[in-house]
């Protein structure tokens, strides 16, 4: 099972969702397809080129399923102009619910998220921005230490709102309350 951490999508949120690896596979290349058809009308030739292949033949064997698209070539891919969260388009049927008080992707339309997120000031749109970075994408110049180390303090928060009050350690259970004054 893979974990579909970040979508690359300012237009989404993006939960923790456990991935059959065959329907990723099988999503991968239907996706890829498509973007060979939108990009250059059909021609897988001038697509892998267009991707900084020789040829086409490495965009045939993974239409063909017989060479598995790596991370690399969706990088690739969604690199193209207009091509910004291709590959996590069409893919609900694996997503599931994680955790009782998340509402999944599914059920918010797109266009409500994006007129959320257009509607909200410049300095929220940059913290919607640092969740949704991946890992693989270079860190904005205007994001600062302090506002990374914000950003990542709330992350942890959240998750840890999520467990049960008995699983923190017996040494924060215990502590005195602080005296009110």
């Amino acid at each position: 099972m893979l974990l579909d951490c970040r979508c690359n999508s300012y237009c989404c949120t993006c939960y923790f969702s456990p991935m059959n690896e065959i329907e990723l596979a099988n999503h991968r290349r239907q996706r890829l397809a498509d973007a060979v058809d939108a990009v250059s009308k059909g021609d897988r030739t001038a697509f892998g080129r267009r991707l900084g292949y020789r040829d086409g033949a490495f965009i045939r064997q993974m239409i063909s399923g017989s060479r598995a698209i790596s991370e690399r070539t969706v990088y690739k891919i969604e690199n193209l102009p207009g091509m910004r969260g291709w590959f996590a388009k069409e893919y609900s049927n694996a997503r599931v619910k994680v955790g009782n008080n998340v509402e999944s992707i599914e059920a918010k339309a797109l266009n409500e998220i994006a007129a959320r997120y257009a509607a909200i000031g410049d300095a929220a749109q940059r913290v919607v921005d640092l969740v949704l970075r991946r890992d693989d994408e270079p860190m904005p110049v205007w994001a600062t230490r302090p506002l990374i180390s914000a950003v990542d303090t709330a992350i942890a928060i959240a998750e840890l709102s999520t467990e049960p009050q008995t699983e923190l350690p017996k040494q924060a259970r215990n502590l005195p309350k602080p005296a009110r004054k």
